[in-house]
């Protein structure tokens, strides 16, 4: 329990993003004086017991040029932070480390516990971890205050499809 406790606090106290670099999408946002127009398809929406994760493919582009940035938003429903971005080429190996952390057990040290996380440039991090009864949960955190829910193990596989789906209908856009 102390453990769970430890990373929702860890995870709602900003740390995480306070490491994050900035990601191509953040970079390109960062300008001053220009006009943006957003584009977005929600990929994904996994419940859990006390907010909805929403996954989006997103790109974003400035009205003054051609140039385009795509990605991935991660939100939770009802937020009053923003969401999280993922650049597209991060997208193959954060769905690596996703099948990573569906692969653990508690086989994976010889200690009491343990705690897997995946971690991207713009500070979603995902954590696979166990709780005293030896059951694996996961945790989704995006870095920012309010930003962090606990999943099941299984729920993994639909952040795998709707980060999957994301990056397939980026790719298929010109």
């Amino acid at each position: 329990m102390r453990t769970l406790l430890a990373l929702l606090l860890f995870a709602s106290t900003g740390h995480a993003q306070d490491k994050a670099q900035a990601t191509k999408i953040e970079t390109f946002l960062a300008s001053k004086g220009k006009a943006f127009v957003r584009g977005y398809t929600v990929t994904g929406k996994i419940h859990t017991s006390s907010k909805m994760i929403i996954i989006s493919a997103i790109e974003y582009w400035n009205l003054n040029s051609t140039n385009k940035v795509k990605g991935i938003s991660v939100e939770f429903e009802g937020a009053a932070s923003p969401a999280t971005l993922v650049d597209l080429d991060e997208v193959d190996e954060l769905i690596r480390g996703i099948n990573f952390l569906d692969k653990t057990e508690k086989s994976i040290t010889a200690l009491e516990n343990f705690e897997a996380t995946y971690r991207t440039k713009g500070g979603l991090e995902i954590t696979a971890f166990n709780i005293p009864n030896g059951t694996i949960r996961c945790m989704v955190s995006t870095g920012r205050i309010g930003g962090a829910a606990i999943i099941e193990k299984w729920q993994l596989a639909a952040l795998i499809t709707a980060f999957g789906s994301a990056k397939d209908i980026l790719e298929a856009v010109k």
